[in-house]
């Protein structure tokens, strides 16, 4: 009787091997390492690299008098976690910011190619090997590749995408459905807030799977717990952005109106991953060279 009910008990998905996850992962960090070795990548913010300490303690206040003239920064309250902290301990520790760059790189790529292996093992779709297939697919699709050298912050949601849903897989089948909203909470944190639209369109995965769960006490669990987990988990930034919105210079009037920001968003270019406008960016050279590639390159239309 004990053995009958034992096996009739819910059981965990199954896993990718650790193993050929840690051999994915070396690969990954080794392309990441193969970039222009020595030297720095214009990431967004170059004095998040040049000078991280100062540059988070510059992000806690609204109001900054030592750049522009005096400013309202622009969302420099979405570094101070997670990219913010990891590039300080890598000053801290003496590193040259290239390796830190490239480590952070590394690790984004890492975690979008780990999560979506394990969201495909537990979606229960196919099997090994083609979980770490789809993983590496998502990890090196024309989105990362093109984007991550040149504003990594807009990736990290789509990296951290897969960890938030997991929670909620589990939480659907086992377990407590607060625990499974909190721990998707917790992923949801480590987007950060640099972009607030990326962090934002990554949740609509996990909510449609919420909302095509079959109805019972478990979906209505996930259902209350999960959009509470995800207020507070982009209350820190949400709250900033609405100060920076009263007070701040409104930039995208004059740098990415719709006009603009749309005018690649055809279905191919989306469905490949290669929408974002400033990939068709040419001022005498491409602004994104691998963006730049992977849009226009008919070998690279083509492979995508």
């Amino acid at each position: 009787m004990t053995r009958a009910a034992d096996e009739s008990a819910p059981r965990g998905p199954a896993s990718p091997r650790l193993s050929l996850l840690l051999l994915a992962a070396a690969c990954l960090f080794g392309l990441a390492f193969a970039q222009h070795p020595g030297q720095l990548v214009f990431d967004t913010k170059l004095d998040l690299v040049e000078d991280p300490a100062a540059f988070l303690g510059r992000a806690l206040h609204l109001w900054d008098a030592s750049g522009g003239f005096g400013q309202v920064q622009n969302q420099a309250i979405g570094y101070v976690f997670p990219m913010g902290p990891f590039f300080a301990a890598g000053h801290a520790l003496g590193l040259p910011m290239w390796i830190v760059q490239r480590l952070w790189t590394g690790l984004l790529l890492t975690l979008a190619m780990w999560g979506m292996a394990r969201l495909a093992a537990a979606l229960g779709v196919g099997r090994e090997p083609g979980w770490l297939v789809a993983g590496m697919a998502y990890a090196l699709s024309p989105f990362f590749v093109g984007l991550i050298g040149f504003t990594s912050a807009a990736v990290l949601p789509a990296a951290m995408m897969p960890w938030a849903m997991l929670p909620l897989i589990a939480g659907s089948q086992r377990g407590s459905p607060r625990r499974a909203a909190a721990l998707s909470g917790l992923a949801i944190v480590c987007m950060g807030g640099v972009n607030a639209t990326s962090a934002l369109c990554v949740l609509v995965p996990p909510g449609l799977y919420l909302l095509t769960r079959a109805r019972g006490p478990r979906k209505r669990g996930l259902m209350t717990w999960w959009p509470i987990a995800v207020f507070l988990a982009c209350f820190w930034w949400l709250a900033a952005l609405v100060f920076q919105g009263k007070y701040g210079l409104n930039v995208t009037t004059f740098t990415e109106t719709p006009a603009v920001t749309e005018s690649t968003t055809a279905a191919a270019n989306v469905l490949r991953g290669t929408g974002n406008w400033l990939g068709y960016l040419n001022l005498g050279a491409p602004w994104v060279p691998a963006s730049w590639t992977l849009g226009t390159a008919a070998g690279a239309i083509l492979a995508t």
